[in-house]
């Protein structure tokens, strides 16, 4: 019994560690979900954003033709990106991502995509304008590929920012041309979705929190679990030697038993080979004296 008792303390122990690994799981892929449902939403139906779209997709038309100009420039793209960025109020980012190879001496790995970035702006704390390469692979993103597969401007779906920027965005990305009429690159405006950003860090953050309060759960059920296997063991290691010392016990009372017996029967054998003795004593005297009257 106590050995089954250890397995379902171990057993137990165990299911819980993995329910609450899948509970953290599913809530945190549950609020992204719910995230970015609401973002659609908010992009269906706000005034507030339909605004907003209409100011950025102006902004983005009104550099394309300044953007197509400077393809013999490639470096003035940085600063067409940054102007971009710091005087509009709603966009975070903008960026221009040329098709692969266009520029064999610029960017990396054949990509050059200029990129201007102001992730404080929508909470306003605006800092400088951080302005770089774009460090992946962008050939497969929305953003780029929509716009010159269909030859037209696009907002994308909403989505969740990368490298650790908590902001749900949604980008306004148009074709550029060169003078040949061949689209050769995207320009395209960061927006941020500021009250779903806003509540994206606040449950990202809580999330972590949750993250570790459940670590810290895990290892204090790590730590009772092996207090309950250790006192466990010790329990069944004191139910074995007293069941050994029962066992021992009832043994010694056996022998003890069996001794008292062979005692008995060798004091009664003794006994009755005394009086066999005296018996055959006894018969042997009436012959002998007969014997000695004859003579």
């Amino acid at each position: 019994m106590k050995k089954y008792n250890l397995a379902l303390i171990i057993v137990a122990a165990i299911v819980l560690e993995l329910s609450s690994f899948l509970q953290y799981y599913l809530t945190r892929k549950e609020v992204t979900k719910e995230i970015v449902e609401k973002a659609n939403h908010d992009m269906q139906q706000s005034e507030r954003i339909v605004k907003v779209k209409a100011e950025v997709e102006t902004a983005v038309r009104n550099i394309i033709s300044e953007a197509e100009d400077a393809i013999e420039r490639p470096d003035d793209y940085y600063g067409i990106v940054s102007r971009l960025v710091k005087q509009n109020p709603h966009i975070v980012g903008a960026g221009v991502a040329f098709i692969p190879g266009y520029y064999e001496k610029q960017g990396r790995e054949r990509l050059f995509a200029p990129y201007a970035l102001d992730e404080f702006k929508n909470k306003g704390k605006s800092k400088q304008i951080l302005t770089n390469l774009i460090p992946f692979d962008y050939t497969e993103r929305e953003w780029y590929t929509t716009p010159i597969n269909i030859a037209m401007s696009v907002w994308t779906e909403p989505y969740m920012g990368l490298n650790g920027v908590n902001l749900v965005m949604c980008s306004y990305t148009s074709p550029i041309k060169d003078k040949s009429g061949r689209r050769v690159a995207v320009v395209f405006a960061d927006v941020p979705l500021e009250s779903l950003s806003n509540m994206a860090e606040s449950i990202s953050n809580g999330l972590d929190k949750i993250g570790v309060l459940i670590l810290m759960l895990q290892v204090m059920g790590v730590f009772f679990m092996a207090v309950l296997i250790w006192r466990a063991s010790v329990a069944y290691r004191r139910w074995k030697e007293k069941t050994v010392d029962s066992e021992k016990e009832h043994l010694a009372q056996k022998v003890a038993k069996l001794t008292e017996i062979n005692r008995r029967l060798t004091e009664r054998n003794m006994k009755l080979a005394r009086q066999v003795g005296e018996k055959a004593g006894q018969g042997a005297s009436p012959w002998y004296s007969s014997s000695s009257t004859s003579t």
